[in-house]
């Protein structure tokens, strides 16, 4: 009886022994089921760049792994992209971060003309002059104020790049570089207009790229 009862003890540990060993295996699967799911999170976050500085955080940071210090010093020039048609009396500052959106890099010149690039070959796919008043009848400006980067919104088919030219922000077309009529009035904003002060003598210029939160741009 008393083996038996030992045994049945035994047994019985054994069960809460192994009870415990699988639901602690079940933790441990589970724990790294997360932090792989957390580690792919973190790989597709930051191993694009559609978002001036990287991401919303501006971090300026990526995760791909092609390049590192054993072979920077190996790269090469692949293209060069002119975005003035090399034509050295358009110059000034760019401060433009592009940003890359499906293989396509958009980007502003010096002239704060938007243009967007073959981001493999360096290829130009369509340029927005805001200086062009048949394209931009509306809101057409020969400007060189700051410009610091572009931002992507779509919804569906709909693709557009927001940027701001001094006061004016336009929606253009992601895909053809068109202005999004619908958009404000004829595709701008004017960032004077709701100030309650005299729209002719306010300045307004914004220093960094728009962010947008929803369907909301800041």
């Amino acid at each position: 009886m008393k083996q038996n009862k030992g045994g049945r003890t035994v047994f019985f540990g054994l069960l809460v022994f192994l009870g415990v060993f699988l639901s602690y295996k079940s933790d441990k699967i589970s724990s790294f089921k997360t932090n792989f799911a957390n580690y792919a999170d973190t790989i597709d976050k930051y191993g694009h760049w559609k978002v001036t500085g990287g991401s919303k955080g501006n971090i300026k940071y990526s995760s791909l792994k092609q390049i590192d210090t054993l072979n920077v010093n190996r790269l090469q020039v692949a293209w060069i992209y002119h975005s003035e048609s090399n034509d050295s009396t358009k110059f000034g500052p760019i401060q433009c971060n592009p940003i890359v959106i499906d293989g396509v890099m958009y980007g502003v010149s010096p002239k704060l003309k938007l243009f967007a690039i073959d981001a493999a070959t360096g290829k130009r796919k369509w340029s927005f002059n805001p200086a062009d008043s048949i394209g931009n009848k509306t809101w057409y400006r020969n400007s060189v104020n700051m410009n610091r980067g572009v931002t992507y919104w779509e919804e569906g088919n709909d693709k557009r790049i927001i940027y701001s030219v001094g006061p004016i922000v336009f929606s253009v077309n992601a895909i053809n570089g068109k202005l999004v009529n619908s958009f404000g009035k004829d595709g701008g904003v004017d960032l004077r207009k709701g100030l309650g002060i005299d729209e002719s003598k306010a300045f307004v210029a914004p220093t960094s790229p728009l962010m947008i939160y929803k369907n909301l741009f800041f």
